[in-house]
Parts: structure tokens; C-alpha cells; sequence
């Protein structure tokens, strides 16, 4: 996912999920949803077959008049709706064809996926606009739906906010394999909670899944999940069988699974031209140190703000390089990760108090120069120090951005 999906589309990021979506047909979609009836009158069984065949999922209500408190409902969930195309009708032709109930009010959903059968699941609830909207929730996606380019926004713009991802080869997804047939009843379960996703590891968009997640390809099948808000992610770190999986995501919707985190292997040589390496195993040790006042940049190798920032990171080392409580560190955020940190660009630079708790303060209003990052730790350090007198007046001070970094906040979104 930190791969960009090549569609001829707009590329939209979501919390470091990069996700193609149609600029032509998300528009069409939102704009005949503002515009126009949120439900098409639907007078013949005809009429119903060409919408099935133009959608695959399509929500018919059966009403006796096209007024009251169930109709009104219907019309307000169908508001709420920009993916699924809504149906009305009053003729029994057409409640009957669809698989409603012969009496008024009724609502079904008919759905009719690729390489499925078409299945009509019976709306049992209340008719309140939360009911119904929950009903179809619940209903308007597969039990498990491909990674692939034309289900991003099926996928991640479900209004579900979370997803479980099953990493396989293409034997392990076939129609008669265990695995998918231990993510299929689980998924069952959890339909409306949950969206089932499965990636074929041979396929063009599964590297950008096995780097986002740090996932072996030669370790498969695996499973992970993931959480929208936060951006957590999760694996399943036992062989996929119901049983497992069926644990595994309980376990993560009730929170008692615990969010998993990238690192690289700790390096034998942790020091760079001065600053301290983080990776995600000794983020705790060193970053959280309740003894130390951290400077912690989060860059990506390939950004350029975090390229043209090295040289004055290396001198601001440098120059607290005598000062016992203070570090200046820094880490690959692409390859490591921990719970005290959420990135939204690079390079993103944290203050940690020297304190319990390990808190962070955003260095977000000065400039990334050596002046103006001394003049932030002295500002926020806990611990009181003297920095050693400079040899040459003015030597490491500049403010202008000559020494490689950018004035102000400039970074790389995610």
C-alpha cells in the first residue's frame, strides 16, 4: 500500500494508504446522489433486471404508496448512500421478482457479484434509518473481496473501518481451498464490522500489502488487519484456520489483540555521523528514556526535505554530542514503527520529554535549521544543560537555510 496503484486516476492518501479512485465515475456518483432522486422508480420486472445487470448490488423497497414513516426511512438511508443504487416500487410484479415479501413494506438487497450467484438477502429489521442503513452495510460487499485496482474505493470508501486481509497464493484462494473457506465462514460473522479482503501474492498490487504490512512472501498465507482511524495494524501470527482467524479478529474489534509494529533489526552500529539510529526494538529503550531529552526525526530515505535536512540534523548532533541529556536521534519511518508515533509526512520531527509517560512535542512552527531546532530543545528540555562555547562566532548558527535544510514546515505527505 506504500506503492502507488497505476489507474489513470487521481491518487488519494489515507493515513499512508495509497488508493486509486475514478475522478470520473466518483463524481457521476456523487453528483446524481446530491442531484437527484436518492431512489429510482422501478414499475417492471424488466426495469429491475437492467439495474441488476448495471450494479452489483442493488437495495429495492417494496412499499404500498410511496409515502409514511417506513418510506421516509427508506429515502433518508438512501441519502446517506453514494455506492449502492437504490430501487422503489409499488407493483408486486416487480417485489416479487426481486424476492421481497409479497406485503408492503419490504426491502431487499440483491446482489450480483463476479463470479458468484445472485443472492437476495431479506431486510428483518425496524424500519429506522439506522436499522436499514446498517442492514446494507452489512450486505453490500462480498464475504471476501479482491485486492485489486477497481476495489480500492469499494474496499477502503466502505465506510467500514476495518479490514482483514488474507495474503495468499492463488491455491490457497481457490473456490475449494480451507483457507478461503475458513475466511469466508469467518467473515460471515462479522459482515458489516469487517471488510474481508484476499491478496494474491503473485498479483501486481500485493508488494505494496507485503511492504506496508512487512509481510515474507515466502511465509504465506498470512493475515493482518487493519484500522482506518490510528492506522493499526495487526497479524495473525498462528497458521490460518477458523478457529485462529475467528479469535484473531475478535480479538482485534474487542482490542485485546494487541496493534503490530514494524522494526528492522536492531544494527550493530547505532550511530550515524553523530545521531543516535532508532528502530522500532530499541525505540522504547532509547526514545522513552525517562532520563533523556529525545530529538526524534522520522524520515523516509527517498524524501527530499529529509535529504536536504541530513546535513544540519548531523551538526545539531554534533553540537549537543557533550551533552549527557540530550539525544538526537532519528528513524526510518518507513521501516519501523511504534505506537507513541502516527507520521502524516516527512520528515516528522517529535520532541520527548525527559519524563514518564513518553509523550511527544511536534516541532511544527520554527524552521528546520540549526538555529532554530538548539532554540526548540532549549525551549522544551526538561533536563537543564550548557552548551559548550563555540569556537568561531556564529560558525553553526545560520538561520538562513544555507546549511541544507528548509525554513518552515515544508514535508512529504504520506
Amino acid at each position: 500500500m506504500a506503492e502507488q496503484f497505476s489507474c489513470g486516476t487521481v491518487t488519494v492518501r489515507k493515513r499512508g494508504l495509497r488508493l486509486c479512485l475514478s475522478i470520473r465515475e466518483s463524481i457521476v456518483r456523487w453528483v446524481k446522489k446530491k442531484t437527484g432522486p436518492p431512489a429510482v422508480t422501478v414499475e417492471t420486472a424488466e426495469q429491475l433486471k437492467k439495474a441488476e445487470t448495471e450494479s452489483e448490488v442493488v437495495v429495492l423497497g417494496y412499499f404500498a404508496k410511496f409515502e409514511g414513516k417506513e418510506f421516509d426511512a427508506f429515502l433518508a438511508a438512501a441519502r446517506l448512500s453514494e455506492d449502492v443504487t437504490y430501487g422503489q416500487t409499488t407493483e408486486a410484479a416487480v417485489a416479487k421478482a426481486a424476492g421481497a415479501k409479497d406485503t408492503a413494506p419490504s426491502v431487499v438487497v440483491i446482489k450480483n457479484f463476479d463470479g458468484e450467484e445472485r443472492e437476495v438477502v431479506l431486510f428483518e429489521g425496524d424500519f429506522t434509518v439506522e436499522k436499514l442503513e446498517e442492514f446494507v452495510m452489512s450486505e453490500k460487499l462480498p464475504l471476501v473481496i479482491p485486492f485489486i485496482d477497481k476495489n480500492q474505493d469499494k474496499i477502503f470508501d466502505s465506510g467500514i473501518d476495518r479490514q482483514c486481509l488474507v495474503v495468499a497464493n492463488a491455491e490457497d484462494l481457490a473456490a475449494d481451498s480451507e483457507v478461503l473457506k475458513a475466511v469466508k465462514a469467518v467473515a460471515a460473522v462479522h459482515k458489516g464490522k469487517v471488510v474481508f479482503v484476499s491478496v494474491d501474492a503473485a498479483s501486481d498490487s500485493a508488494d505494496s500489502v507485503l511492504n506496508f504490512f512487512g509481510l515474507d512472501k515466502e511465509s504465506l498465507p498470512q493475515v493482518v488487519a487493519f484500522q482506518l482511524s490510528g492506522s493499526k495494524k495487526y497479524k495473525l501470527s498462528d497458521k490460518v484456520t477458523e478457529e485462529k482467524l475467528a479469535a484473531f479478529v475478535a480479538g482485534v474489534l474487542d482490542g485485546t489483540v494487541e496493534p503490530d509494529y514494524k522494526s528492522e533489526d536492531i544494527p550493530e552500529d547505532d550511530m550515524d555521523d553523530g545521531v543516535q539510529i532508532v528502530v522500532g526494538k530499541t525505540f522504547d529503550k532509547i526514545v522513552c528514556d525517562p532520563e533523556k531529552d529525545v530529538l526524534l526525526e522520522v524520515y523516509a530515505p527517498w524524501c527530499g526535505h529529509c535529504k536536504a535536512l541530513a546535513p544540519v540534523y548531523a551538526k545539531l548532533a554534533k553540537r549537543f554530542a557533550k551533552i549527557d541529556s540530550v539525544v538526537v536521534a532519528k528513524m526510518d519511518g518507513t521501516a519501523n514503527e511504534h505506537k507513541e508515533v502516527e507520521v502524516e509526512g516527512f520528515p516528522t520531527i517529535l520532541f520527548f520529554p525527559a519524563k514518564e509517560g513518553c509523550e511527544s512535542i511536534p516541532f511544527e512552527s520554527g524552521d528546520r535549521t540549526l538555529l532554530g531546532l538548539t532554540k526548540f530543545i532549549k525551549s522544551v528540555a526538561v533536563k537543564e544543560y550548557t552548551l559548550p562555547t563555540k569556537a568561531k562566532k556564529g560558525a553553526d548558527d545560520s538561520d538562513t537555510g544555507k546549511d541544507g535544510a528548509e525554513k518552515g514546515g515544508d514535508h512529504t505527505e504520506l
